[in-house]
């Protein structure tokens, strides 16, 4: 029996990932769709099952529709969404979720790459050939050595959250 071999993609670019962003937050969520969203969110959820199921389906549909629908939709995909971060299904996890992935993606998108102007050289050949070696060189160092905006964000989002269980912990144990 033969398997499907999955290739591998490189990553979006920086710029499509801006892009992608701003396109999940373009629209928002109808309380149709947050009601339908619900639905599927919920059925991802074998434990999930309360005693008033329509007034939870409401509950969650409600919150949902607080966002847009990109991110709302991403919740609700039982491949991405909410369903693999967390065991049991409440109105604060989905909330905390949300937030998060809202945060994200509005400091993605907010993301502008500034271009700087190309440097002067100077009017000697020689000694322009020489400082056009030294930026090449520089750039190509920078490029190497440097970390994207998009990393450096999420790394100070997990640093932060590092410091926040931390501090819990350390309270936690009295010191």
């Amino acid at each position: 029996m033969a398997q499907a071999v999955e290739l591998h993609r490189p990553s979006p670019s920086l710029e499509q990932r801006v892009s992608e962003a701003r396109s999940i937050l373009r629209l928002a969520t109808t309380r149709k769709q947050a009601l339908d969203l619900a639905e599927r969110l919920i059925g991802s959820f074998a434990n999930c099952r309360p005693p008033n199921e329509k007034q939870f389906a409401d509950s969650v549909a409600l919150v949902l529709e607080k966002y847009p629908l990109g991110v709302a939709q991403e919740c609700c995909d039982p491949q991405t969404g909410l369903a693999l971060k967390v065991d049991f299904l409440g109105i604060r996890a989905l909330g905390q979720w949300l937030d998060d992935r809202l945060e994200f993606y509005s400091s993605l998108a907010a993301y502008a790459q500034r271009r700087l102007p190309p440097p002067e050289l100077p009017d000697d050949p020689a000694m322009a050939a020489r400082v056009h070696e030294l930026l090449r060189g520089l750039g190509a160092w920078l490029r190497v050595k440097t970390i994207s905006p998009l990393d450096e964000l999420i790394a100070q989002k997990w640093e932060a959250k590092r410091l926040r269980r931390e501090e819990v912990e350390r309270r936690a144990a009295g010191t």
